[in-house]
């Protein structure tokens, strides 16, 4: 139900599966260092959006289960919280401008 408020229907369906995959490895990242004790993400522009589970687009489901379990690593790990997950730097420029930079495969 995130997926819907991070993307449109009318995406390609490979647009969609990689957004689902950012989605959740943004969470998980979240919840392995929550900001506060109580709750590891908010339903809001910090984190993520959820809009309940009911009237979700086909698509957006479609998506979500062909990546079911698939996340984004980098070092084993899902990386800090807040990493921009296209691998842009601060700088714009791929691989550039985080620390030592991500390797592009």
């Amino acid at each position: 139900a995130v997926l819907s408020r991070e993307a449109a229907p009318s995406f390609l369906h490979e647009a969609l599966s990689a957004q689902a995959v950012a989605v959740r490895t943004y969470t998980l990242s979240a919840m392995a260092s929550p900001r506060d004790p109580d709750y590891d993400v908010v339903a809001g522009v910090e984190d993520q959006v959820f809009e309940g589970v009911e009237d979700i687009d086909a698509r957006f489901r479609l998506a979500t289960e062909a990546t079911r379990g698939e996340v984004l690593l980098y070092r084993g790990e899902t990386g800090p919280h807040g990493i921009p997950l296209d691998l842009r730097g601060k700088d714009g420029e791929r691989g550039k401008g985080m620390g030592d930079g991500f390797p592009l495969p």
